[in-house]
């Protein structure tokens, strides 16, 4: 299978995704049943909408039988998880099948969405990786985490990661609740995913991120693949009021890369610790002297936590207008590196989001040191 995603959006081969049509096409019961029209549905809410999709899909009905519903999953595919998605995405938004669609390397803050290869794979992976969990808790925990960190839509991919999450772990799940409703005031940290995983007792999705890159950090280092003090360095990245300052690019870099490849490329530099891991990469395939690498570093205090690649505030990156450093960091590299750089991010997004399958896939491969695994640890089945 290619790693390249198909537009799906133009396929009609998915038997999957034959019963999910535009929105105004499901029905409510009423006087006249499995009848409505536009104006009812106006004013139905879309969380309520949703739930009854829901019940159309037999989801509903499934969820009371573990068995069935296991079956179900074992017969998920990635393009039947876009449209199940994307699907869901456009009723729990309000819109119609012609304003649906999904979206590649969308920036968050200082997080960059996958591209549209790489949500093909991390998609496929795990649709296997949900066949083999037979736990529907660490199941709903691994969706909730991945659909948020593929930011797939332009909007409401918070609602549709905590549908997802709902669907998963509750037999009696209901879509009509606040969870699901557009949040307004991003200040207040009790709407949207703060109160969400608060109230569910899960780790947030940045935390689990951060857990399996470090996880990936100490692999490579292992297998010689990055420099081994990546536990100990910092990201060296400044974005102050959401500014991203461009990426310092040598003259052959300048000159030989497209606007959209240099475009990639200074977005990619500015996601925290995938750019770091990603750096350490091309330091290492280079060959680049240790005194280059210790100036394009910044350790740790000795007690660092060595499962962090990185601190989520970055700081004193020097990639900003050239400067001493900034040669020192980016010396002789050509178009080629930095190309290089960009696909070494994609690993990165790919083997980090592969690891955090296997944590929930093998759970008693990955274990703190007090023994709770980290799988526990992330959905906090243990207390």
């Amino acid at each position: 299978m290619s790693e390249y995603v198909q537009n799906y959006e133009q396929s009609n081969s998915n038997d999957q995704s034959a019963k999910f049509d535009a929105l105004k096409d499901i029905p409510f019961p009423g006087n006249k049943i499995e009848q409505t029209n536009e104006n009812e549905l106006r004013h139905r809410s879309n969380g309520e909408k949703a739930q009854r999709l829901m019940e159309l899909s037999k989801i509903t009905e499934l969820r009371q039988n573990e068995e069935a519903f296991d079956n179900r999953i074992q017969e998920l595919n990635r393009d039947g998880a876009y449209k199940y998605l994307m699907t869901l995405n456009g009723i729990l938004r309000g819109v119609d099948r012609s304003e649906r669609g999904v979206r590649s390397n969308i920036q968050v803050g200082e997080h960059m969405a996958p591209s549209r290869k790489v949500q093909g794979i991390i998609l496929n992976d795990i649709t296997e990786s949900l066949k083999g969990i037979k736990d529907n808790h660490y199941r709903a925990t691994l969706a909730y985490y991945t659909v948020n960190n593929l930011h797939l839509f332009a909007d409401g991919n918070g609602r549709t990661s905590r549908a997802v999450y709902e669907i998963f772990d509750n037999p009696n799940f209901n879509l009509s609740g606040e969870n699901f409703v557009h949040k307004t005031n991003l200040v207040d940290e009790s709407s949207g995913h703060g109160k969400f995983e608060r109230a569910h007792g899960i780790q947030s999705t940045m935390t689990a991120y951060q857990l399996a890159r470090g996880i990936l950090a100490e692999k490579w280092a292992r297998d010689d693949k990055i420099d081994p003090r990546i536990n100990e360095m910092n990201s060296r990245i400044e974005i102050l009021f959401g500014e991203t300052p461009d990426v310092y690019l040598t003259d052959d870099a300048e000159n030989n890369l497209t606007p959209q490849e240099k475009k990639a490329i200074n977005l990619a530099f500015h996601d925290g610790d995938v750019a770091l891991l990603s750096l350490c990469r091309i330091l290492k395939i280079k060959g680049t002297s240790d005194e280059v690498i210790s100036d394009s570093i910044k350790t740790y205090p000795n007690d660092a936590n060595k499962y962090m690649a990185i601190e989520v505030e970055k700081k004193d990156m020097d990639t900003g207008a050239p400067n001493e450093k900034s040669h020192q960091t980016f010396s002789g590299w050509t178009a080629d590196d930095y190309r290089t750089f960009l696909e070494g991010f994609q690993i990165v997004q790919r083997d980090s989001q592969r690891t955090l399958n296997d944590i929930f896939s093998n759970p008693e491969s990955y274990k703190r040191t007090d023994g709770i695994t980290w799988a526990d640890w992330l959905s906090k089945t243990q207390e």
